[in-house]
């Protein structure tokens, strides 16, 4: 299962890129964290969880809802995580919640995307 939370649609599209090479099923955890769905989440043994990096780690609302949900049938996780530039020391807190969770971890990828964080950074470029 590919879990993905997305802010501009890069982490959707990741998602769903992983998805077409894989086949596995992709769940959004976007309204289910907004609506605080934290129920048991039937899966198969592997985890893939596809998120921004805010801060040089996970979302918190991510951090957050995994901890509270269960992933019974779960024994592999992978994070893959999206930015501008770099994810920082992101696989260091993923191994720690990977633990947290009693999933073994199988690591953490990042991939650099247009900047879209236009709060600190200009609109990107059409190129």
């Amino acid at each position: 299962m590919i879990l993905f939370f997305t802010g501009t649609g890069n982490s959707a599209y990741i998602a769903g890129k992983i998805s077409q090479t894989t086949g596995d099923r992709v769940v959004s955890m976007n309204d289910k964290i907004k609506a605080g769905d934290c129920r048991r989440v039937e899966c198969d043994e592997k985890l893939v969880v596809v998120v921004p990096t805010y801060a040089w780690r996970i979302p918190r609302v991510v951090l957050n809802w995994l901890q509270q949900t269960k992933f019974p049938e779960a024994k592999k996780i992978w994070f893959v995580m999206d930015c501008g530039g770099e994810i920082g020391n992101a696989a260091k807190y993923n191994q720690e919640l990977s633990r947290q969770l009693h999933l073994s971890y199988m690591g953490t990828a990042q991939l650099v995307m247009p900047e879209n964080y236009i709060a600190m950074f200009g609109v990107p470029g059409k190129a």
